[in-house]
């Protein structure tokens, strides 16, 4: 007998297409595959945050994707003080997963674009 997953992909979640990437972890140095837009196009929609953790900046941007019509929070890693609420931005290799009180999202790098989503 088979068990019933409750686990969704994040192709699920956020209504884009993902692929199969290798990352490696910060924190261990190991390298894991995980599923991954390649390339989301959304919108600042508030003051992004900088966050410091175990000698480690990131940033978390409020964003809009406008095709999925979801809002959400997203961390990269270091900051670019340039990206300001209303900026369209081209987030790369965005991942995440599930929390107790909803979800978890990452991304390598984001860029200003000034391009229409």
């Amino acid at each position: 007998m088979v068990k019933p997953n409750w686990n969704i992909a994040l192709s699920d979640v956020l209504k884009h297409p993902t692929q199969q990437i290798t990352k490696i972890s910060n924190k261990t140095g190991k390298e894991y595959q995980t599923e991954a837009i390649s390339e989301l196009n959304v919108i600042l929609v508030g003051t992004p945050e900088e966050v410091l953790k175990d000698n480690i900046v990131s940033t978390i941007y409020p964003i809009h994707d406008p095709k999925a019509k979801l809002e959400y929070q997203i961390k990269v890693l270091g900051k670019n003080k340039n990206l300001v609420f209303g900026n369209h931005v081209l987030l790369k290799n965005v991942v995440g997963g599930s929390t107790n009180s909803g979800g978890w999202y990452q991304a390598d790098s984001i860029e200003d674009t000034n391009k229409n989503v």
